[in-house]
């Protein structure tokens, strides 16, 4: 574990000295507000989010990218707060062919006073490291990684996989189609778990000034005969306010339901996302990061970290 935690940190840290040298540097990002209500009780949740990416080019066919995603989240009536982040960072060498392969870590973690004092008195996280390969052709990518996670705390006996395919494509110039699977894994003595992620989005930009964007991700997994699943729909617009800022920038405004259900009973999540985006770079995009359908377009190595973003 604190293996994989210095190999994130020694690919993230790269990007900085590197961009200095870089030929071309793109990626972006997004400050949201998100407000939830949970169907059946009566409090709501606030949520407060940073996202950004950031990929450098350095010539050569070479090169690195890192990325991060945190969450502030505060519940009506409860004194603590939730506190999530997902940060990830990766290394590529690309061929003239179109073809890149590399290598990815990526850590996941959430944290509250209850988790860390009075709970089970430390921060639960996974970390996930592997491999990827991608292919861009004319008019999108398709890509794919392998890789294994390891939990904190560690659970002994238990071995986790991850597996994941994802593709775009623009059939138009204003259109972008995405999808994503990831599959997670678990092995253990009794029964192994396979925890599926697939998700499916698009972007449409009606002009110059608007984008219209959207997404639907499932989530399913059993065990011991248990059923679950985890749909998360959002559709939202974006704005551009470049000529108001002089930088590149939008604001977007997302509405998103997220149903769980286990073995028919469940609960339903209605949230909506305010963002403030700033896309730099040739490949900075009006589809703000705190959305359903960026998650599916730039998909995580981990199930579970998939399925927060996702609904959160």
């Amino acid at each position: 574990m604190k293996h994989t935690i210095k190999v994130i940190g020694a690919l993230a840290l790269s990007v900085a000295p590197i961009a200095a040298f870089a030929q071309d540097i793109s990626g972006g990002a997004t400050l949201g507000y998100g407000f939830s209500d949970i169907s059946d009780i009566e409090q709501d949740l606030d949520s407060l989010t940073f996202d950004g990416r950031v990929t450098v080019a350095v010539g050569n066919g070479v090169s690195f990218g890192a990325d991060l995603s945190a969450a502030r989240v505060d519940i009506d009536d409860v004194p603590d707060t939730i506190n999530g982040s997902v940060i990830g960072a990766h290394a590529a060498y690309g061929f003239a062919n179109g073809v890149s392969v590399g290598v990815y870590a990526e850590e996941a973690k959430i944290s509250s006073d209850i988790l860390s004092s009075g709970g089970i008195g430390i921060d639960p996280s996974i970390t996930s490291y592997g491999m990827m390969a991608s292919y861009k052709f004319a008019n999108g990518e398709v890509g794919g990684f392998f890789g294994r996670s390891e939990t904190n705390p560690s659970i002994d006996l238990i071995d986790v996989r991850d597996f994941g395919l994802s593709g775009t494509y623009a059939p138009m110039e204003n259109l972008t189609l995405a999808g994503a699977f990831i599959r997670t894994t678990v092995e253990n003595p009794i029964e192994d778990v396979d925890a599926d992620f697939i998700g499916l989005a698009a972007a449409y930009d009606l002009n110059d000034t608007w984008t219209l964007f959207g997404g639907y991700a499932n989530t399913s997994a059993e065990f011991a005969g248990i059923d679950g699943d985890i749909d998360t729909f959002g559709i939202g617009a974006s704005y551009d306010l470049t000529s108001m800022m002089t930088v590149k920038s939008y604001v977007s405004l997302e509405l998103a339901r997220t149903d769980l259900s286990i073995d028919g009973s469940g609960a339903d999540l209605d949230t909506v996302r305010l963002g403030l985006s700033f896309p730099f770079g040739a490949e900075g995009s009006n589809v703000p990061m705190n959305s359903v359908a960026d998650a599916i377009m730039n998909p995580r190595h981990s199930t579970v970290s998939q399925t927060i973003l996702t609904a959160f």
